[in-house]
């Protein structure tokens, strides 16, 4: 899938990130799996979970990718047994996402031996490198920009990044959900969700710790439209309606750089596209550390010689991240 033309790239949508710049049937499930959750990996480090929402202590779930599981898991107490079933959950994200759901983003330090630590990687209004944990932790918990994430995965196509068994077979692979709903689909726990707001104080713990952080963030009403929304677009084949001047264009490319590359021309394109807007660090893991890429034929030194190298700032986390170390 291309990019398309260079202008297509690099507008600026409304206001938004402008450019200056994937025998048994488990076997079959996780290839499945991994396919369909490759863009949303990236994506949002992105790892753009909406579903990043209710974070918990004592784990660390930031990665973009928009992790659109913690949206909806609530805080839980940071215990030997709950850091054991989030580094469980973690490792099971990563294989689906197979990148770190955005977009969805892992956030270790890089080393000295890493090569493209010191190279440059920009800013973007939904991420910063230096700040790996800004995406989920603070960027994607505004309402308007709730609305931005999933505008822009309606544009992507919410299925082709989650299949149908995603949603509908037990148990939902939102990572830190309680014991309470832990057994259930994704889709019983998003029905659940919605009749469970109008009577949120006497709603089952989960939905009701759920509804409460949402409301102290300000963000509930923008979270139960969108609830709504993918229950029936999902969930009863209804169409969503694309809102285009709240997609984010960087994200929806993103998302197609992650899953890989249609040819060799075509990875040439992204890897300048990503040059193009500032992401130098993903754009030499592209050429290096990204197991989709491996077999692109591409003279990899001659590329690397036109990216830029930091000689400010060390070690940022970048959004195409080293996949095969």
């Amino acid at each position: 899938m291309a990019l398309g033309s260079l202008d297509s790239l690099t507008k600026n949508n409304g206001g938004l990130e402008s450019s200056p710049n994937q025998v048994t049937v488990d076997a079959h499930r996780r290839q499945q799996n991994v396919s369909a959750m490759a863009g949303f990996g990236v994506l949002i480090k992105f790892r753009f979970h909406y579903l990043h929402l209710s974070r918990g202590t004592g784990r660390d779930w930031s990665a973009l990718t928009f992790r659109f599981a913690p949206l909806l898991k609530p805080p839980m107490p940071a215990t030997t047994e709950t850091q054991t079933l989030g580094a469980m959950a973690a490792g099971q994200m990563r294989q689906l996402i197979n990148i770190g759901l955005l977009l969805l983003v892992s956030c270790r330090t890089p080393t000295e031996t890493v090569d493209n630590s010191y190279y440059v990687e920009k800013e973007l209004s939904f991420y910063d490198p230096y700040n790996p944990t800004y995406t989920t932790d603070t960027w994607i918990r505004k309402p308007e920009n709730i609305k931005i994430a999933h505008e822009t995965f309606k544009k992507f196509g919410y299925r082709n990044i989650f299949s149908d068994g995603q949603f509908n077979e037990a148990p939902c692979w939102i990572p830190g959900l309680n014991e309470g709903v832990r057994g259930k689909t994704c889709r019983d726990i998003i029905d659940s969700l919605i009749l469970s707001y109008p009577t949120i104080e006497t709603a089952d713990k989960y939905y009701k710790e759920f509804w409460l952080r949402r409301k102290a963030e300000k963000n509930d009403s923008i979270v139960l439209e969108i609830l709504k929304e993918l229950q029936s677009g999902l969930f009863y084949s209804e169409e969503m309606t694309i809102d285009n001047r709240l997609v984010n264009d960087t994200v929806v490319n993103l998302i197609k750089i992650s899953q890989g590359p249609v040819d060799d021309q075509t990875s040439i394109q992204y890897f300048n596209y990503l040059k193009q807007i500032g992401l130098h660090a993903s754009a030499y893991n592209l050429l290096y550390e990204w197991t989709p890429y491996e077999n692109v034929k591409w003279d990899k030194d001659k590329l690397k010689q036109g990216l830029k190298r930091d000689t400010i700032k060390c070690c940022p986390t970048p959004i195409i991240e080293d996949n095969i170390k």
